[in-house]
C-alpha cells in the first residue's frame, strides 16, 4: 500500500526540486551532512529548522560545487 505524504508548502517544492535533479531524499542527505529522516521531517513540517540549508545546498549542487 503506498503511503500518503502530508507534505509542506516547502516539502512540496523540495520533492519537486529532487525530482529536477534526479536526486533522492538520501543523496541529499549526503550532500549537506543531515540526515534524510531530518529531511523527511523537514518536508513534513515536523522540523523547520534546516529549510534554508536545504535551498542553499541545492543552488551549491546547480553551481556544481557540492
Amino acid at each position: 500500500m503506498k503511503r500518503i505524504s502530508n507534505y509542506t508548502k516547502f516539502g512540496m517544492w523540495l520533492k519537486v526540486e529532487l525530482l529536477k535533479r534526479n536526486l533522492t531524499q538520501r543523496e541529499l542527505a549526503a550532500l549537506t551532512g543531515i540526515n534524510y529522516r531530518v529531511i523527511s521531517a523537514v518536508m513534513t513540517g515536523q522540523n523547520k529548522s534546516h529549510e534554508d540549508t536545504l535551498k542553499t545546498a541545492l543552488m551549491e549542487y546547480d553551481k556544481g560545487r557540492v
